[in-house]
């Protein structure tokens, strides 16, 4: 059902089809560095406060946007079984101590809410949002010297809401995309005086999407695709004995946990059997020759449905010698991607036959994921990743050129 609307979709709007479905061969070209006013802010999180006060100012500062993101991100979600945005609300609100309770920061959440003046219950929907939905790219790879490099699209607003204009000024943009990207940013999580790790957020959003821990690992999040998922949520919010975990909360606490975060394997390892309440995609990387790897993640298991090393992965027609990156969209890498979602031929396209194994560096997987359709209308910002150095960098992402895709 979601693919057919997909379809329709340019059709019904009136939006121009030229740029669907999207582009299958490699579209990059030389974009880096992104230019200084899409370079997002940096601000330290100190982890030795309580919790309830981490956030204080950065979202103090961030309320109004927060305000009218929030806003459209729920007068346009699908709830499913739950039939209207205000049922949802309203058993959230009744169970809230107790959902928060499950969530290792769930305080956070609070404190947000009481800084801002949100609704909590408003604030933990959103705290769920990409749990729910979101469409992204991620890339591990290897030099030719074994140093490691970690790439991230993150593309979200898909459906809820969307500004068009036609004539020769024709445009498409989605409207949460749009109202998400002031609220980005990096962050440094301090402890005892020192940065522990990073990781690029949404002002509001606790868990960890994107995050480097200086020689141990860097982690990515995409969603994957899962039938079931209303029905484990469902039990999830409103059963105290459902004690399954949030990805985004699980890669936090693991990252900050120093025997978990030892070293990229014992991530790995923890990632794959936790428990979790939905499907999802974990894409960690470390710092060592063949640190990456792409965790395929199931509802209510606790085994990994797969776990896809380089050695095992691309280019698909290279020996185990000749491999030398993972890459991730929104489906299962053993089945192809639907045609009218398929940002992963093209990137594989570019990382194959254009960057190849001799020329990975942080400014060719930049370039890819700057190239249609893995940049693309729903694409709020790109995250580059250094697992050695520890370093991260961030810059938002816009796509008003005619070739642009809408996904």
């Amino acid at each position: 059902m979601m693919f057919t609307t997909k379809i329709l979709l340019p059709l019904l709007l009136g939006v121009s089809v030229h740029s669907f479905p999207p582009p299958k061969t490699c579209q990059m070209e030389d974009s880096y560095p992104p230019d200084d006013s899409d370079l997002v802010p940096r601000l330290a999180i100190n982890l030795d406060l309580p919790m309830a006060d981490r956030w204080t100012e950065f979202v103090t500062a961030q309320t109004d946007n927060m305000i009218a993101m929030i806003d459209q991100f729920l007068g346009r979600l699908e709830v499913g079984p739950w039939g209207t945005i205000e049922n949802l609300l309203a058993q959230i609100d009744e169970n809230s101590d107790m959902i928060l309770g499950k969530m290792q920061y769930g305080e956070e959440i609070r404190g947000i809410s009481v800084a801002t003046g949100i609704d909590l219950a408003e604030m933990i929907v959103f705290n769920l949002g990409y749990e729910l939905m979101g469409v992204c790219t991620s890339i591990v790879a290897q030099d030719v010297d074994g140093h490691m490099y970690h790439g991230r699209n993150l593309d979200f607003g898909l459906f809820l809401g969307y500004n068009a204009t036609d004539g020769p000024d024709e445009d498409f943009q989605w409207k949460l995309t749009e109202l998400l990207r002031p609220l980005v940013a990096i962050v440094d999580y301090s402890q005892n005086g020192s940065t522990l790790y990073s990781g690029v957020v949404y002002a509001g959003y606790v868990g960890l999407l994107t995050a480097v821990r200086q020689n141990r690992e860097t982690v990515t999040v995409d969603s994957r695709f899962d039938d079931n998922y209303d029905k484990y949520l469902t039990e999830w919010l409103t059963n105290p004995a459902d004690d399954a975990q949030l990805l985004t909360h699980m890669l936090r606490e693991g990252i900050e946990d120093e025997t978990i975060s030892n070293n990229f394997q014992s991530y790995v390892d923890h990632v794959a059997s936790t428990d979790l309440v939905g499907p999802s995609y974990a894409i960690v990387g470390g710092p060592t020759a063949g640190d990456g790897a792409v965790i395929t993640l199931g509802p209510n298991m606790t085994e990994a449905i797969d776990v896809w090393y380089i050695p095992d992965a691309l280019p698909a027609d290279a020996d185990a010698a000749g491999k030398f990156y993972v890459l991730e969209t929104n489906y299962d890498h053993w089945d192809p991607a639907p045609i009218v979602d398929d940002r992963r031929t093209a990137a594989e396209d570019c990382m194959d036959n254009y960057v190849t194994a001799t020329g990975v560096t942080k400014e060719a997987i930049y370039n890819v994921l700057h190239a249609s359709p893995n940049r693309n209308r729903l694409t709020t910002y790109t995250a580059l990743m250094d697992c050695v150095d520890g370093t991260i960098e961030a810059s938002l992402q816009y796509c008003w050129e005619e070739s642009c895709v809408l996904w």
